[in-house]
């Protein structure tokens, strides 16, 4: 799967360094060229790494998140000319193949916050980061699963060295039957998701593909830099992650849409399965991924209770550039006026006789409950406003 093995006696390290340093220090020399000028500068943006991974015991989530926008290029120094600020890339996400992916087992990890020790099975590194832990159980013991292995991270590990989990994208657990995974702060029995293709069996023949799913260094990129965000709720910033079947539709509708032949599909969904969590990361990802060029991305609800609904989700993850329209006549203006955002709206305000109101090839409908109204007459005016 493209991983280095990592022998765990070759890594020169002391227990208490959490990033390969020696391999981070290269890869920001090769990825960022205001470094490579001063190699130095490497040291100053790990320094700025070493800080949040230290401050782990203040809250592990906040932590987290302040290290993932690390980790997508979103931080800046002032390397540029006259100290103008620069983005720094821990990651090359356009092509993976200047990345290095590098796997170990028993990877020692002694907590300075806590003064504990612990020893997570397997550890996946790009570019010398920690970015997921693996926990493995026998397959032969009745008397274990990976409900063991998930328990040991979420209930002990991440308490015990949270420091290793600063950078943490997602954490797994199998027993050679079944592979679950979830995000660093999620309770385990609660949140933690079954990597299931629909039609495959909890089996050993089968496992090995689930695993190259899940475990490919493509899918671990998508998953740090699409298929994860933070949420506010009920107050407290928790970490999401994307269930399989999120993760295969939005993939398919990325497809479709870049394909540009069949312009429609349907996606059915029962009560609980996370609609709104699929609809809020494929916006997003469409709106933010670069070959879609600046799409405007439309959420069609039919109702005002679940525009309230979905606006919410959109709101308590933090989405950029999304605006509600409020009336039949703010949705016309923003589409006359060629908006470049995720518009929600109810199908109701593409109303009778208003004409054609933006006729760009690069316009995105999303439409909830799409059974209800599309093959009536206002699933029509919105055709025909489009």
């Amino acid at each position: 799967l493209d991983w280095e093995y990592l022998p765990p006696e070759s890594i020169q390290r002391k227990e208490t360094d959490i990033l390969l340093e020696k391999t981070l220090a290269q890869k920001l020399q090769d990825l960022n060229p205001e470094i490579k000028e001063e190699p130095q500068r490497a040291d100053e943006v790990i320094y700025q790494l070493e800080k949040i991974i230290h401050t782990t015991q203040d809250g592990i989530i906040k932590a987290n998140e302040e290290f993932s926008k690390w980790l997508k290029g979103d931080k800046t120094m002032r390397y540029g000319q006259n100290n103008q600020d620069v983005s720094i890339k821990l990651i090359d996400f356009d092509n993976i193949q200047n990345n290095t992916f590098q796997i170990t087992k028993e990877y020692s990890v002694k907590s300075p916050s806590t003064g504990k020790t612990k020893r997570p099975d397997i550890i996946l590194f790009v570019n010398g980061i920690p970015l997921v832990d693996i926990e493995t159980k026998s397959p032969v013991r009745e008397s274990q699963s990976w409900a063991d292995g998930a328990s040991q991270i979420s209930d002990y590990y991440e308490s015990s060295i949270p420091e290793l989990f600063a950078s943490n994208v997602f954490n797994a657990a199998t027993e050679g039957k079944e592979l679950w995974y979830g995000t660093t702060g999620s309770n385990w029995e609660e949140f933690w998701e079954e990597w299931k293709p629909n039609e495959s069996e909890s089996s050993f023949e089968d496992i090995a593909k689930r695993i190259e799913g899940l475990f490919n260094t493509e899918t671990v990129l998508e998953m740090l830099q699409w298929y994860t965000i933070f949420v506010t709720d009920f107050g407290k910033r928790i970490k999401m992650i994307a269930r399989f079947p999120q993760y295969e539709a939005i993939n398919l509708i990325l497809h479709r849409v870049e394909e540009n032949k069949i312009k429609q599909g349907l996606i059915w969904h029962w009560q609980g399965s996370g609609k709104s969590m699929l609809m809020t990361l494929a916006a997003r990802r469409l709106r933010l991924d670069q070959k879609f060029e600046n799409p405007t991305v439309i959420i069609v609800v039919d109702r005002i209770d679940l525009d309230t609904q979905i606006s919410g989700k959109f709101n308590a993850a933090s989405i950029p550039n999304m605006v509600p329209a409020e009336s039949r006549t703010e949705l016309a203006n923003l589409l006359k006026n060629d908006t470049r955002k995720i518009i929600i709206t109810t199908i109701h305000k593409f109303g009778e006789g208003q004409g054609i109101l933006n006729k760009r090839d690069n316009i995105i409908v999303l439409v909830d409950e799409a059974d209800r109204t599309q093959e009536g007459d206002l699933g029509q005016y919105m055709r025909n406003a489009l």
